[in-house]
């Protein structure tokens, strides 16, 4: 690794949990600084890979449905309102990339990972996408309707079906990290990170913007 590279990365590091709010980070992209488009993918890849996966219902699916995301993300950063926020601007482009795929039976590399997964899986769909944002990602309600373009009042009906739906399997979501269940996000946020990174770099080889800084 060369020194500017390295310097990029601790840049890129500082700012992911810096109090920077996604908004501020669009502006500077849009600017010109296009190498902090990576701490947006970074910041939003596990929910994004989530909401993709209560689409699909298969992780390599998911992770294609993320990298893709991001990728036409970053052409229509200009065409975000002021005022609107990021995380959900870009969940809903996320949906709308998922549910342009053919809906997997199952997840792959391997299946469900445990009970709570299973039953999340199982939920129709609007229940579970409202169940992901709202109780996984702790998104607020309002929120939560923002980016499945909903009432809040229609979010906080989905979200009371689909608990009462899933039942007893909600004590395990009490007793676990919301980070590592339904799916376990971790190989395949970082997957979804790198390949959405790799493709937006080999679309700046063929045209500008550089994202290397």
């Amino acid at each position: 690794m060369g020194p500017h590279e390295a310097l990029r990365r601790s840049a890129v590091e500082r700012l992911e949990h810096a109090e920077v709010s996604d908004e501020a980070l669009v502006a500077r992209v849009v600017a010109g600084e296009h190498w902090v488009y990576e701490i947006l993918i970074r910041r939003n890849c596990r929910r994004l890979f989530r909401l993709a996966w209560a689409v699909v219902g298969d992780y390599r699916q998911a992770e294609d449905v993320v990298a893709c995301t991001f990728v036409n993300a970053f052409g229509l950063l200009s065409r975000l309102e002021p005022g609107a926020r990021f995380a959900t601007w870009v969940a809903r482009l996320a949906i709308h990339q998922a549910l342009q795929m053919p809906a997997s039976g199952g997840a792959s590399g391997g299946g469900s990972s445990n009970q709570l997964e299973t039953a999340i899986r199982e939920l129709p769909q609007p229940l579970r996408l409202a169940f992901v944002l709202r109780e996984l990602e702790r998104l607020s309600t309002a929120d939560t309707a923002e980016a499945l373009g909903i009432t809040p009042t229609n979010a906080k009906v989905r979200l009371h079906r689909a608990r009462t739906l899933l039942g007893r399997e909600l004590s395990a979501l009490a007793a676990a990290s919301r980070a590592d269940i339904a799916p376990p996000v971790g190989d395949h946020r970082e997957r979804a990170a790198t390949a959405s990174l790799d493709r937006l770099r080999a679309r700046s080889r063929r045209r500008a913007p550089d994202l290397t800084g």
